[in-house]
C-alpha cells in the first residue's frame, strides 16, 4: 500500500468528500477521504475526530496536494469534521450530505 501510495499526486484535487465507517464492534471507526471529481479514495485513516482532517491534510501536502486549494468538502454533519475543515481546510466550502438531509424532514 505504501509503495503504490508513494507515487500518489493530488495537485488538481479541489473537491472531497468524507465519511466515517465503524471497522468493527466496540466504536473502532475509520475514516474516508476521497476525490469526488474522479471518484477515488485518497486519504483513509483511524478514528472520527477534528484531528482526521488535519491528519489528511498533512498526507494531501506530502501528495503534492494544497489544502488551500480545496473548494469543496461533502460531509454529515458532524461537528468534529466542520471544525477539522475550518482549521485545515481554510478555503474549502462545506457542502451536506443529501441523503442525510432529506432524513431530518
Amino acid at each position: 500500500m505504501a509503495e503504490a501510495r508513494k507515487h500518489e499526486d493530488h495537485l488538481d484535487v479541489h473537491r472531497i468528500g468524507v465519511d466515517e465507517t465503524s471497522r468493527k464492534r466496540g466504536h473502532k471507526y475509520v475514516s474516508i477521504v476521497a476525490d469526488l471529481d474522479r471518484s477515488k479514495v485518497i486519504f483513509v485513516t483511524e478514528g472520527k475526530g477534528s484531528e482526521v482532517i488535519g491528519k489528511f491534510s498533512n498526507d494531501f501536502h506530502d501528495h503534492n496536494g494544497d489544502p488551500d486549494g480545496v473548494r469543496e468538502v461533502c460531509c454529515d454533519m458532524s461537528p468534529a469534521f466542520i471544525e477539522g475543515v475550518e482549521l485545515s481546510l481554510p478555503n474549502a466550502r462545506i457542502t451536506f450530505e443529501r441523503k442525510l438531509l432529506s432524513l431530518s424532514k
